[in-house]
């Protein structure tokens, strides 16, 4: 008795030494709350979609969206991090170039949108009359804005102005500019004297589903190369955060891996997701938000160090450019965690097998007690 005794424990002993070995997804604080800087804005939909498609969920994480009311920039958002009020910020260019440009202890770990969410659109009606087509060159289609009367947001004037000159098309000289007020900004053409405007989302796609607008550029191609291949939406966490709870950021990079992936390779499933998850958009409206944005969703949740000075291009006019000369700037850049994400990617299996084989041990050792028992 005494030795089948012996060899009970032996069998739990493995057991609790093969459990230790394994990696629990259970294991420690797997909960997250990532502020958002507009509630269900489809830009983020990366985000959203790692979200609603169960990316997350499939990776044990139990992420929390935390959407404020009013903007928060550069140095409140370092301090949610830092008091940890928040894990994780889903970053515009303005808020996570600023936190840089602080030295805040921050780290960008993840891109979310890779080129210019806004478009030049003009009215339906306008495009119609003078035979616009889709198919001409980018130069031919700026350069039919000539002459015509143009909306923007206060803080969309910079891109905008890039966009023109990259054609030879001058902001100034060749255009009737009209700034959009708040209280404009919620129709793409707010007066019948306005031609043409210049949006980004929820504008965008509410002025294409509406049949207002027609999409002459949508930078979000990347077609407008001073504009493209950026990190212009970017997940930010802490350095504390990257160095204690590593196990964890590594699979909030590999579920936004996983979620652009579905994006590109099953839309149609990804808009029955938002559909059932955000409240407040058609379906209609996904659909058209996911058209004009999908080529702006990286292939890769990657991020690099060289895409940091690029990304100043994209700051609001008004906003200063923060000075990077003082700066090592790898230290606010994880640019290895995607790749030792993707290489981690058939860990849950690794776990799943371990945890048969501790079933079987035990099952082994109950089976020798029990024999042992009827011989005696």
């Amino acid at each position: 008795m005494a030795s089948a005794s012996r060899t009970f424990r032996a069998c739990l002993a493995g057991v609790a030494l093969l459990g230790l070995s394994a990696p629990s997804a259970a294991a420690g604080d797997t909960s997250l709350k990532v502020w958002v800087p507009e509630e269900n804005n489809l830009q983020y939909v990366a985000f959203w979609a790692a979200k609603a498609c169960g990316s997350f969920a499939r990776e044990h994480l139990d992420v929390v969206a935390v959407a404020s009311p009013t903007a928060v920039g550069a140095l409140p958002a370092a301090s949610l991090l830092e008091r940890g009020d928040v894990d994780a910020v889903v970053a515009t260019p303005e808020v996570y170039l600023g936190m840089i440009g602080a030295d805040a202890p921050v780290v960008v770990v993840a891109n979310l949108f890779a080129n210019d969410p806004y478009a030049l659109v003009v009215r339906r009606e306008v495009a119609e009359a003078r035979k616009f087509s889709a198919d001409a060159s980018l130069r031919e289609r700026v350069n039919a804005v000539r002459g015509m009367s143009i909306g923007y947001a206060p803080a969309s004037v910079g891109r905008l102005r890039s966009l023109l000159a990259s054609q030879g098309v001058d902001f100034d000289k060749d255009l009737t500019p009209h700034l959009l007020a708040p209280w404009e900004e919620t129709t793409a053409f707010p007066g019948s004297e306005t031609d043409a405007a210049y949006l980004a989302s929820p504008q965008l796609e509410r002025a294409v589903v509406a049949s207002e607008a027609w999409v002459l550029v949508n930078q979000a191609r990347g077609e407008v190369r001073e504009l493209a291949n950026r990190q212009t939406h970017v997940l930010v966490v802490s350095r504390r955060t990257v160095e204690q709870r590593r196990d964890v950021v590594l699979r909030l990079v590999r579920a936004i891996g996983d979620a652009e992936a579905r994006i590109h390779a099953a839309r149609s499933e990804v808009v029955d997701a938002l559909s059932f998850a955000l409240k407040g958009h058609t379906r209609e409206t996904l659909e058209t938000a996911l058209a004009l944005y999908e080529p702006a969703v990286p292939s890769s949740p990657a991020v690099r160090v060289e895409a940091l000075l690029p990304a100043l291009a994209l700051l609001p006019e008004g906003v200063s450019k923060p000075n990077f000369r003082e700066l090592d700037l790898t230290r606010f850049v994880a640019s290895d965690l995607a790749a030792e994400a993707t290489n981690l990617r058939a860990k849950p299996e690794g776990v799943a097998w371990r945890s048969v084989g501790m079933a079987v041990f035990l099952l082994f050792g109950v089976i020798l007690v029990v024999r042992r028992r009827r011989a005696r």
